[in-house]
């Protein structure tokens, strides 16, 4: 069975864009959709992460998961939908180590 983490994200509304935010990575996307700011996102935790293993910060992306999530604006927070993407770290380490 393959190793994975599920991270807190949330997505928003944002004027004509949709925000997207992985609270446990600090890392951010938008787009026009709903499903557009989702998939972005993912591709930037992918790249994220990619980066992290590649240059050897493995434990600075571990030591981001334990810190206090990132705060948001209340309006944000009571339009926002959450959801939890996984990051498969077997494949990630498979790849790059």
């Amino acid at each position: 069975m393959e190793k994975a983490v599920v991270l807190q994200c949330i997505i928003y509304k944002d004027g004509d864009m949709y925000t997207s935010l992985c609270l446990d990575l600090d890392v951010a996307s938008c787009g026009e959709t709903e499903e557009d700011a989702k998939k972005y996102l993912q591709e930037a935790i992918d790249t994220y992460v990619e980066y992290a293993v590649k240059n050897n910060k493995v434990e600075e992306l571990i030591l981001s998961k334990v810190r206090k999530h990132r705060s948001i604006p209340k309006k944000q927070k009571k339009q926002a939908t959450s959801f939890r993407p996984r990051i498969e770290i077997d494949s990630i380490m498979a790849a790059y180590c």
